[in-house]
């Protein structure tokens, strides 16, 4: 089987292989973008140094899609090819740790050191010798836990970024919008009853921008709406979202695309779904956070469906059939611009419940025993949420315990950088809204201490720990379970 550009969508893949994105049948285009990055990672020998490559552009552009076919393209030019969600460094690490454990160099219980370790087998380059990671979505540039400096040779590092500065450090290819000829074919491969002038027309509305077009002929394929209304659709949207404000940075037509699919959706449960994913982060969504442990704590439409899995299964397949996410494997993936523009589409007397009901899901999935290894699974795939939705800044009681086990979690899998960068935040936002003395602050300010000797700031941590034990002392006296 083929894919658009003729390509094998079934190659044989090399025996370390962490791509979780399925191939894409209908990628299209980006031919001299694919040979431009082989060329330089290659340089003509096998054993040139190459510096990394960093692709940027704006979200939707299709840099994720990019690289998936590029190592689906490549990947018998290699024997490890591992992937890599890099927007948060504590989600680089957990990822190089997953890598270790697959070659047999983990530490563990020691997220950094295995991290490490692996770093350190792809720069020797002895066990792995032609080896390709890829970073994808990462924020500022950094090193990477150190992924960077084992680059060169056989071993190729390739990122994806909104952001330009990684020039800084690695050579950066900048990712347009595709052409309107190749623009054209995407669609008639999503939606073949088009005609050529249709489809012409509906790229120039949608600027050619391969998520929107993606999205786009899913939703002229499934929903029966002609071209000519679809297009009417799309003015008048855009000529809404234009007189409420347009997101910074994103495309007009690509919101007027997403409202269109929710406004459609003669589902109020589907729609408050989406709403509630739009509200989480970026990274993999786990379907069965809306689950019987949820129950409690979700509205009443929501709370019958996270008790009864198949009717979760129909309306979780409904909306993956709007092209507005995607499964992988239990979770779901839902673009940044979709989560910005379903976020400015909720209306502003919901948001504040979701908010709420977004941070009860979280602290309802938290198991009670972040220390114990069977748990961090769960905790790596809640931490980047966590972060998202500012959970740290949350008044309630129970998100305040999720930041703490959070910061449990992390120092207990051996990642004291972040476990400390979280109680740090911690602790000065409850010392601003609750006080020195609240009894929440002085256990942020306990973690934090601990978080400190862990990075070998003895002199620091036992200075806060004597101040945690004299407020103690004051406030619970001698005889009290925390103070002893």
């Amino acid at each position: 089987m083929v894919g658009v550009g003729g390509e094998p969508l079934f190659p044989q893949l090399p025996v370390v292989w962490g791509v979780p994105w399925s191939r894409n049948p209908n990628f299209t285009g980006r031919s001299g973008e694919l040979d431009a990055l082989r060329d330089r990672f290659t340089g003509g020998s096998a054993t040139a140094v190459v510096l990394p490559q960093a692709l940027h552009g704006l979200g939707g552009v299709g840099k994720t899609q990019l690289v998936v076919e590029y190592a689906y393209r490549h990947a018998l030019d290699y024997d490890l090819v591992w992937w890599i969600s890099a927007e948060q460094p504590a989600l680089v690490v957990a990822a190089l740790a997953a890598l270790a454990a697959r070659v047999d160099v983990a530490v563990p219980g020691e997220a950094q050191e295995s991290a490490d370790a692996v770093v350190q087998l792809l720069r020797r380059r002895d066990r792995v010798a032609r080896w390709l990671v890829i970073a994808d979505n990462a924020s500022a540039p950094s090193d990477l836990a150190g992924l960077l400096t084992a680059a060169g040779g056989g071993g190729h590092v390739l990122i994806t970024s909104r952001d330009p500065a990684w020039t800084q450090i690695a050579r950066t290819v900048e990712v347009d919008v595709l052409s309107r000829a190749e623009a054209v074919v995407l669609l008639h491969a999503r939606a073949p009853r088009l005609t050529v002038s249709e489809a012409n027309q509906i790229a120039e509305l949608l600027g050619d921008l391969p998520l929107a077009l993606e999205q786009a002929g899913a939703w002229l394929a499934s929903s029966g709406m002609s071209a000519v209304d679809y297009a009417d659709a799309v003015e008048h949207r855009t000529r809404e979202i234009l007189a409420e404000g347009t997101p910074v940075g994103y495309p007009v037509p690509v919101a007027a695309t997403w409202t269109i699919a929710i406004d459609g959706l003669d589902d109020p449960v589907a729609v408050m779904l989406l709403r509630l994913w739009a509200f989480l982060g970026p990274e993999p969504i786990p379907t069965d956070l809306i689950g019987p442990a949820a129950v409690p704590v979700l509205p009443p439409e929501l709370a019958a469906l996270a008790g009864a899995p198949l009717a979760r299964g129909r309306v979780i397949r409904r909306i993956t059939r709007l092209g507005m996410v995607r499964l992988v494997e239990q979770s779901v993936v839902m673009h940044r611009l979709v989560q910005t523009v379903l976020r400015d589409h909720t209306p502003t007397t919901d948001r504040d419940d979701i908010r709420r009901t977004v941070h009860a899901v979280l602290a309802a999935a938290s198991p009670v025993e972040p220390a114990d290894p069977a748990s961090w699974a769960r905790y790596a795939q809640l931490y980047p949420h966590a972060l998202a939705t500012n959970l740290v800044d949350s008044d309630d009681q129970d998100a305040r315990t999720v930041v703490t086990r959070l910061v449990t979690y992390l120092l207990s899998a051996g990642d004291y950088p972040n476990s400390h960068a979280l109680a740090q935040h911690t602790y000065q936002r409850q010392q601003h809204t609750l006080g020195e003395d609240h009894p929440s602050t002085i256990t942020a300010a306990a973690h934090l201490a601990v978080t400190l000797w862990a990075l070998g700031d003895y002199a620091g941590a036992r200075t806060m720990h004597e101040d945690v034990l004299a407020r103690r002392r004051r406030i619970r006296g001698e005889d009290h379970p925390h103070t002893i």
